[in-house]
């Protein structure tokens, strides 16, 4: 809590000289960490808005550390309630991304990801499953079935089929996800006992 108002003295500082983000660059992202723990989004947004104009200001607005800055915003941007900044913002570094670093580097399944979970909240479930079916198989073939972030990916594209009415098929894919949950991570882990509600919910 004490770091969060040196963190925003340090932005002034930052801007003010110029500074290289380096040091910048870690603070602010600590600083978003901790407000987004927090749900304290409003805070979480004003860091990663920081983070993005000290890297865009001395790095290339395609660097790999902007893309990713830019990856955050949206996502405080989607917690806030801005769906449709969120929206605009994902769809423009998703496409840089695909450029820069290719469709199957975990950078650009992330941002698919959470393009996904965005056009889900927006209502728009058909492209929500299209992208989320893109995002699974690169994943399963790349990583693997069992890697986290593959099961991340299953069990988000289970609740898109859910929305959508398809409940044998949510059904599926939440109990593949739990059982290999079950099996890596333990029954009581926070992720299984998560995938558990979700099937129950199904």
């Amino acid at each position: 809590e004490r770091v969060q108002a040196t963190a925003r003295a340090v932005s002034d500082l930052a801007q003010t000289y110029e500074l290289e983000p380096v040091g910048a660059d870690r603070l602010f992202n600590y600083a978003r960490h901790f407000a987004r723990g927090r749900r304290d989004y409003a805070n979480g947004e004003f860091f990663d808005e920081l983070d993005l104009k000290i890297i865009e200001s001395t790095l290339n607005g395609e660097h790999t550390r902007a893309l990713t800055a830019r990856i955050n915003l949206a996502d405080s941007l989607r917690a806030l309630g801005d769906l449709a900044g969120a929206r605009k913002l994902n769809e423009q570094t998703l496409e840089n991304l695909e450029r820069v670093l290719g469709s199957e580097h975990p950078n650009t399944l992330k941002a698919k990801n959470n393009l996904a979970e965005i056009l889900q909240d927006l209502g728009d479930l058909d492209s929500a499953r299209k992208l989320h079916e893109q995002t699974l198989e690169i994943r399963e073939r790349v990583l693997g079935g069992e890697h986290l972030d593959t099961l991340v990916s299953r069990n988000n594209l289970a609740a898109t089929l859910r929305y959508l009415g398809d409940l044998a098929g949510a059904q599926k894919l939440h109990e593949q996800t739990l059982e290999i949950q079950g099996r890596i991570l333990g029954d009581e882990h926070p992720d299984t006992l998560l995938s558990m509600n979700n099937l129950a919910w199904t």
